[in-house]
Formats: C-alpha cells, sequence, structure tokens
C-alpha cells in the first residue's frame, strides 16, 4: 500500500510539473516576423539601383535589373523604379495591416502601363507566335516593345476585343490597381470629388487698419494748463483796469462838458 501511495504520488508531480511546463510555453510571446521589413529594404535597394540605371550604365547592380525590367515590361521599364519604392514603402510602414491587394496593385502598374504604351506607340505587328517571346525580349531591351510580359498582355487584348477597347480596358484596370495600391475606395474617391466642389466667390470685406491708441496726456500738461489759466487770469485783469481808467476819465469830462458859455 505504501508503495503504491508513492507512485502515485511521484505520478502526480511528474504531471503537475509537465503542465506547468507546457503553460510556460503557451505563455511564451511569440517573436514578430521581419519577412515585410526585409522585402522592403531589398525593393528600395532595388529601386535606386534602377534608377541610377536610368542616367548611368555600368555595374552589375545596374545593368542586370535593369535589362530584367527592360525585357518584361520595356515601356514600363521607367515606372519600375517609383513602383519599387512604393512597395518598399508599403512593406516597411504596414503598421501590422495585411497588404497584399496594396503590393499586387503596385507590382501591375508597369505591366499595364508598358500595355498601353505597345499600343500606342508600337508600329511592328506580332501575327506569327513562333518564336514571340524571344522577339518580345529583345525589342523589350531595345525599348521598341512592350517587353514580354505588357507587349503579350497588348497582344491578347488586341485578338480579342480589337485595340480601341484594348485601350480602355488597360485604363480601367490601371486606375484599379492605383486604387489598390493606394487603399482606396470608390466611395472615398467620390466624397473627395464632392468635398472639393466650386464654392460661390464671395468678395471679402475689407478690414479697415487699426487705430492707434490715445496717447497718454504728457508730464507737462498741467503746467501748460496752468500756465494758459494765468495768461488768462492777466488778461482780464488788464482789460478791468483798462475799463477804469477809460470811466474815471470819462468821468472827468462830464464837468466840462456842462459848464455855461460866458
Amino acid at each position: 500500500m505504501a508503495t503504491q501511495k508513492r507512485s502515485s504520488s511521484g505520478k502526480r508531480t511528474t504531471t503537475g510539473k509537465k503542465t506547468t511546463a507546457g503553460g510556460k510555453r503557451a505563455a511564451a510571446p511569440k517573436k514578430r516576423p521581419i519577412r515585410r521589413e526585409v522585402g522592403g529594404v531589398v525593393c528600395l535597394v532595388l529601386a535606386l539601383c534602377i534608377a541610377f540605371s536610368y542616367f548611368q550604365q555600368g555595374g552589375w547592380l545596374l545593368d542586370r535589373p535593369a535589362a530584367l525590367c527592360r525585357g518584361l515590361v520595356g515601356y514600363g521599364y521607367y515606372t519600375v523604379a517609383p513602383v519599387l519604392l512604393l512597395v518598399s514603402y508599403i512593406l516597411l510602414f504596414h503598421r501590422g495591416r495585411n497588404v497584399t491587394a496594396c503590393v499586387v496593385g503596385a507590382a501591375l502598374l508597369p505591366v499595364l502601363l508598358g500595355a498601353m504604351l505597345h499600343l500606342v506607340l508600337c508600329k511592328t505587328d506580332y501575327n506569327s507566335v513562333d518564336g514571340i517571346a524571344k522577339l518580345l525580349w529583345q525589342s523589350g531591351l531595345s525599348m521598341e516593345s512592350g517587353g514580354v510580359l505588357s507587349a503579350t498582355l497588348a497582344i491578347m487584348l488586341v485578338k480579342l476585343v480589337k485595340k480601341t477597347l484594348a485601350m480602355i480596358l488597360l485604363a480601367v484596370l490601371l486606375v484599379t490597381c492605383l486604387m489598390l495600391a493606394f487603399r482606396l475606395t470608390p466611395a472615398a474617391v467620390i466624397e473627395a470629388v464632392r468635398s472639393h466642389e466650386r464654392v460661390p466667390y464671395e468678395p471679402e470685406e475689407e478690414e479697415l487698419p487699426p487705430q492707434r491708441p490715445a496717447r497718454a496726456p504728457r508730464r507737462n500738461a498741467g503746467r501748460i494748463h496752468r500756465a494758459a489759466s494765468s495768461a488768462r487770469s492777466l488778461t482780464i485783469s488788464r482789460a478791468r483796469t483798462s475799463c477804469l481808467q477809460i470811466e474815471m476819465l470819462w468821468r472827468k469830462s462830464l464837468p466840462r462838458l456842462h459848464r455855461p458859455s460866458p
């Protein structure tokens, strides 16, 4: 009996240790994946290399990625660097959101733009299917077509719906990809257009220049007032004295006027 109790107590302790260890493992926080950040850095480096390849040549990182982009998208090669910058921004500043649609929409922009430019600028008719991929690659490298991807898309749409409707479809797809890349919805676009409606012009009232505040009375104002009052009183006293003198002279002259003549 004693041995059975010991064995059961030993099993309990071992099971308790196992559960505590499992609880600790479950409670351990998961590491945040950094694959998006790594992809953003890679896209940023490629964008810089392709942007420098627009102006100069020489070097493996300048020539090889540029040749690959020209062979694939042809005329859309000049939009690859801005699109890679946009993709790197989306991946580096995703803030935990799902950015798959944004990255796909941004990545399709050079292809669609290259297809539209192929319909407008390319003067060669690619009717035969034999060796068309090689021809499109070479013409894309020399910037004479839309490359393998863009030119193939343009040729297929022309075969299906003719050139005019193909251009309309490509434009619609281009706008859709732009909205996906920048996280825009039709409702948000309509609301932005409505918010920028024209407002009737109302002439603004001209503001009057601010009036200067009245100056504070000077310190010698009291002196000036006293001097003015004293001058006024002196003038009055002189006028009174002159009036009295005139009155006295007039009284002295009265007896002479009333004397009888001899």
